[in-house]
């Protein structure tokens, strides 16, 4: 007699994820070999003194100017104490009274 379909259909089904198994595997091994780089290093760009985009890192310039300074005397104004405020207020309320 012959062989049941039901085995030769589970045999093609197994061939075929092997195959397709074979074939993920070499997709990897061949991305993986073919890659560039993802380190850091290659994801960064820099900008250069004329405001160029740029891979390399630029030379850092040193500028060096001498800068003076003008001396200014700055001073904190005077602290309002609460005695003086009060006695502003009271002139305040004071002289408006006498204005009506």
């Amino acid at each position: 007699m012959a062989r049941s379909n039901n085995s030769f259909i589970k045999k093609q089904k197994a061939d075929k994820k092997s195959k397709i198994r074979k074939e993920k595997l070499q997709k990897k091994v061949e991305k993986t070999k073919s890659s560039t780089s993802n380190d850091i290093d290659s994801m960064i760009a820099y900008v250069d003194e004329y405001g160029n985009i740029v891979d390399e890192r630029p030379e850092p310039v040193v500028v060096k100017k001498s800068i003076t300074f003008n001396k200014k005397v700055v001073s904190e104004p005077k602290k309002v104490t609460t005695e003086t405020k009060n006695a502003t207020e009271s002139t305040n309320n004071n002289n408006i009274n006498n204005n009506n």
